[in-house]
């Protein structure tokens, strides 16, 4: 049982560290398109590819 449950609490901070990241990049993004002198195209292109490696699409 404690393996299982082990295994549920390590999930749980995994999507946690996930969402984390995610909103980061999404606050970086945001930031980056007001602010950088390329309207942000290289931040809005690794937030593309963070998202497209999270749902599995790595074409």
């Amino acid at each position: 049982m404690w393996l299982e449950s082990q295994l549920v609490v390590d999930r749980i901070n995994n999507r946690i560290a996930t969402e984390a990241t995610v909103f980061k990049m999404a606050i970086t993004t945001a930031v980056a398109a007001v602010f950088s002198k390329d309207g942000g195209s290289s931040a809005n292109e690794a937030f593309a590819e963070l998202i497209r490696g999270l749902s599995g699409d790595e074409s």
